[in-house]
């Protein structure tokens, strides 16, 4: 088999930890599969882009020729929607990877580019819970899968700090800054103790990993969610969550009674400062999440997802 990834997240020069999940899933399926290449979309969130990335991803079709065309998220289908005929002549299988936005955000256009991508997939692949109730009104062909995780991501014996993590950048909407920002001014007045705020952005796969290792506590805000990979590397590391109930954090979260989830800012506030009081302990995740976690399992079933198609 011969598969192809196009996804619109993948490191560049300027982002070297944009989209690296899909990197390390990429990297991971090169393991057991021969013929694994990728093209990166940049659409910059301009819909013109996706348009003309028509002409590269032709010729890169032609080049390569692939067996299963794998896309990442659903606003990339559009130029797959536009080379559907050539795909279909071609009898190249389409697998959808549905990450969040695309199926359960706002934006009408993208929602729209994404149920049409639905329609055409062989398989979509959603990667939480919630998006997978929103994919059965539409396709009778999906899996529910998380994307994996690096194995870089353990406990250690670092010395925890009275750090409180933020999992994003603070730019993006769906991730809900302000609400955190005001959470953190409550934590202020109510925990007499100077404290430090870090965010997960530019830093480097090692350096996200240090620091969810040294911290004491991640603060998540967003109005929605797929599968946070943030949250699985924070259980990982041994990191306590503190978050809104956003995609698949109740799910990723409910094994774990060191960790809250609510709605209630104010509980929210007071596990942010349970945390702070007490940041010298992490705590012990179950072996078998983890393991159900890792990059290599989640392949080893994406791989399983290409046979099935391929050979259909």
């Amino acid at each position: 088999m011969r598969i192809l990834t196009l996804t619109n997240m993948y490191p560049t020069k300027d982002k070297p930890y944009y989209g690296i999940f899909v990197k390390e899933q990429v990297e991971e399926l090169k393991k057991s599969l021969k013929d694994v290449d990728y093209f990166f979309l940049d659409g910059d969130n301009m819909v013109a882009k996706y348009l003309l990335s028509i002409f590269g991803l032709w010729k890169k079709l032609n080049q390569f020729k692939p067996d299963i065309l794998h896309v990442h998220f659903g606003l990339t289908m559009l130029p797959v929607i536009l080379l559907y005929p050539l795909l279909k002549y071609r009898k190249c299988k389409i697998v959808l990877t549905l990450h969040g936005g695309d199926v359960v955000g706002n934006n009408l256009p993208v929602l729209w580019i994404t149920k049409l991508g639905i329609g055409i997939s062989d398989c979509s692949i959603c990667v939480s819970e919630e998006i997978t109730q929103k994919v059965k009104n539409y396709t009778s062909r999906y899996l529910y899968l998380p994307c994996g995780i690096a194995g870089i991501f353990k406990q250690n014996d670092a010395k925890r700090e009275k750090i409180i993590v933020f999992p994003s950048s603070p730019t993006r909407h769906e991730k809900n800054y302000e609400l955190f920002c005001s959470i953190i001014e409550e934590v202020k007045q109510d925990f007499n103790s100077p404290f430090e705020v870090k965010v997960l952005e530019n830093l480097s796969r090692k350096d996200v990993a240090n620091l969810l290792q040294k911290s004491a506590c991640m603060l998540m805000t967003s109005h929605y969610e797929g599968s946070p990979q943030a949250v699985k590397e924070a259980i990982l590391c041994g990191l306590p969550v503190v978050s809104t109930p956003a995609g698949d954090v109740p799910l990723l979260l409910k094994a774990y009674d060191e960790c809250v989830v609510s709605v209630d800012k104010a509980k929210l506030v007071t596990a942010v400062c349970h945390f702070l009081a007490n940041y010298k302990s992490g705590f012990s995740y179950d072996k078998k999440h983890q393991e159900s976690l890792s990059n290599r399992i989640v392949c080893q079933e994406i791989i399983k997802c290409y046979q099935q198609l391929h050979f259909k």
